[in-house]
């Protein structure tokens, strides 16, 4: 069973590039790699291209993930993802070989929340709560549910301006270079996105 990924850099057909020359023997070559190894390119969804340059100027299809057929007999609803760019010039890609339901997100309450000032007051608030008239048990329930939503809400709201700024950056990072796969940007298009991974 093969899985070959990576960064080939190389594409297989004309509208793989944008704004970018297309080399059309080597695409040939490339495309010859692998029929002659019985290798199937998966189908990527998210996003057109997976490398942008760093200028911003051009587009290139260059990350995939190639399997062979035992692969897709075994796993036939596999999918692949491109995701944003976060450090790099490349796409990350996601290969999902089956959806799997884990449920809701576990709560998670880390050791060192117990020294940031503060959040013991949160608990304490949360533990003297009114939980009615009920059973014992049912009451004690009723406190840790009220920790665990005030823990939850206390996290949420704890994230400095820096890290909600960054997500605003990345989002609009993302969505420029979004646009980039179907135009060319403009010269302060460019040097926004620049000038915002930088930051």
């Amino acid at each position: 069973m093969w899985i070959i990924m990576g960064d080939f850099n190389a594409v297989r057909f004309a509208n793989e590039r944008f704004n970018s020359e297309f080399n059309s023997s080597e695409a040939a070559d490339f495309n010859r790699f692998i029929s002659d190894g019985g290798l199937i390119d998966l189908h990527m969804g998210g996003r057109r291209f997976t490398f942008l340059s760093s200028s911003g100027d051009s587009l290139s299809k260059l990350d995939r993930i190639l399997v062979c057929n035992s692969y897709l007999n075994k796993w036939p609803n596999s999918s692949i993802q491109a995701l944003p760019r976060l450090w790099s010039d490349h796409c990350p890609v996601l290969l999902k070989s089956i959806g799997v339901d884990f449920g809701p997100r576990p709560f998670k309450c880390f050791n060192s929340w117990l020294l940031i000032d503060g959040f013991e007051l949160i608990v304490q608030n949360a533990a003297a709560m009114p939980t009615g008239n009920d059973r014992p048990d049912k009451k004690f329930l009723s406190k840790l549910k009220n920790i665990k939503e005030a823990i939850k809400l206390w996290n949420h709201n704890r994230l400095d301006s820096n890290a909600r700024r960054q997500a605003s950056l990345q989002s609009e990072i993302d969505a420029l270079e979004l646009q980039a796969e179907s135009r060319v940007l403009s010269d302060s298009e460019k040097s926004n996105r620049l000038l915002w991974k930088k930051e």
